[in-house]
Order: C-alpha cells, then structure tokens, then sequence
C-alpha cells in the first residue's frame, strides 16, 4: 500500500495549484495533464534537478511542496507481476532517457476504464530506496491536495540534505 503523502519541488515562482502541479515532460506522459511526486524532498529534488545537467541547482529558486493523493488506484511497477501484466521492463523503467514503451503504458493505463489514477514506480534519480508517482490529473485531480512546506522545513531540508 502506497503512502497517501508525497513530496514536489518546483520552481519558486509557481503559486497556484496548476502551475505547482503541471508537469511539462517526462517519464510517462507527453502533453496529458500530469504531476510528478515523490516519497522525499530529496528524491523530489533529485529527480527535478537531473534536469539541469552538470549546472548546481540554486535551492533559493525552488519550493518544495507536501502534496496527498487519498485513495488512488496505482499500478505499482515496482512489482515484478505487475511488470509483466504491463509488459514492461524493470530496464525500461530505470533507463535514462525515458524509452517510448514508459509512455505507451502510460497511455494505456490512463483509460477509465482500467480504473487508475496513476502509476507508483522507482526513482530513476535516488536509487535503489526513492520512490516516485505519476499521478494522471484528468483522473487524479480530486484525490489531490497540495500544500506548501514552510520557509523553516524547506532551510532545514537544504541545510541537512543538501549541506
């Protein structure tokens, strides 16, 4: 059973529930409306900040935020016989880039039908404990909250985790 709790970093000029959750790219999604969360701040920042190559991420320009996603139906491909009804590699998952195959069953497991509101998988970014979300927001988006992290838990987050 997954946590109800996750975590997202995302630049500090987004305010509003839409920019905080929007995500533009990634893993399993192209243009679908969809977030990106977290088990940590770090594995949040990790896999937000991956982005940016070899440049030093500036904490100052981001925010990190608790968002809870209650009740939602993920397919967990963490697991292997999930994998395999998926059709989907533990290879697949953990490559970088992204291979097409992420997004194909993506695509497939955001029809209504299938009754998912997202999908649990590693972090590509925090091996081997991180944990990441997708949660699909034409689905999802009723079951999401989303709260900022106070100035204090983000510094102490920076200054522990980030040194």
């Amino acid at each position: 059973m997954a946590s109800d709790s996750w975590y997202r970093v995302v630049r500090k000029d987004r305010k509003t529930r839409e920019e905080v959750l929007t995500s533009k790219w990634g893993r399993f999604h192209d243009n679908e409306p969809t977030t990106y969360l977290a088990d940590t701040l770090e594995t949040a920042w990790r896999e937000v900040t991956a982005a940016l190559g070899a440049a030093p991420a500036n904490p100052a320009a981001f925010r990190g935020w608790l968002v809870t996603l209650a009740g939602a139906k993920l397919a967990d491909l963490r697991d292997p016989k999930e994998q395999a009804s998926h059709q989907i590699t533990e290879a697949e998952l953990l490559a970088d880039p992204a291979p097409p195959r992420c997004k194909d069953v993506a695509r497939k497991l955001r029809l209504a039908e299938t009754g998912y509101h997202g999908v649990i998988y590693r972090s590509v970014r925090n091996q081997p404990d991180g944990v990441c979300v997708v949660a699909f927001l034409e689905r999802a988006n009723d079951l999401i909250t989303v709260e900022p992290l106070s100035s204090l838990e983000w510094r102490r987050f920076v200054r522990e985790i980030l040194g």
